[in-house]
């Protein structure tokens, strides 16, 4: 990670992987993942900020270890927005209703109905199916991102040291959790 510090100030101006030109006294520092942005500058040398707390660098590691699972659970959706998980877990509710209706009609489950001749979905019956393929998926990859982020949670609290947060950080495989085949509706 490279940090462009403006010597004047001695903040970060920006966060990036790759550096692109700048004009001086920009200049560009290969940083860690820093939790502050504040360094010095005596016009020779660059002093990184003190090292945070323990406290402070595991809440940070916390922070993002939930925002992943978040992104992970979205992307099982197929959605970035919180309307669209909404609308699925709408469509789970239909669907579980649909299921246990004796004479479902298309009036009764208007958002399965919206799939009706979407994805192979001829029939109000194999809307539902295809919501029901879909929402087991969801709860198989579910199931592996939440059981991933309670262990790396229990992790981070049981560390010791800012390296040890980083070593539960550098060894979490998010790729485990990946989207399953077919998850799409």
């Amino acid at each position: 990670m490279k940090a462009l510090i403006d010597p004047r100030s001695g903040r970060v101006c920006e966060l990036r992987e790759e550096a692109f030109a700048v004009a001086a006294p920009l200049f560009w520092l290969e940083v860690g993942d820093e939790v502050t942005t504040h360094y010095t500058y005596d016009g020779a040398n660059v002093e990184p900020p003190p090292s945070p707390a323990l406290e402070e660098v595991r809440g940070l590691a916390i922070e993002r270890v939930e925002h992943r699972a978040e992104v992970e659970l979205q992307a099982a959706l197929g959605a970035k927005l919180p309307a669209s998980v909404l609308l699925f877990q709408a469509l789970s509710d239909d669907l579980a209703l649909f299921e246990a209706d004796q004479a479902p009609t298309v009036e009764k489950y208007p958002l399965l109905a919206s799939l009706v001749g979407k994805r192979g979905a001829v029939d109000l019956q194999r809307a539902a199916q295809l919501v029901a393929e879909r929402r087991a998926r969801w709860l198989q990859r579910a199931a592996a991102v939440e059981a991933l982020r309670l262990e790396t949670l229990e992790d981070l609290e049981a560390a010791q040291s800012p390296e040890e947060i980083d070593a539960v950080l550098k060894g979490l495989d998010w790729g485990c959790v990946q989207r399953l085949s077919g998850e799409t509706i």
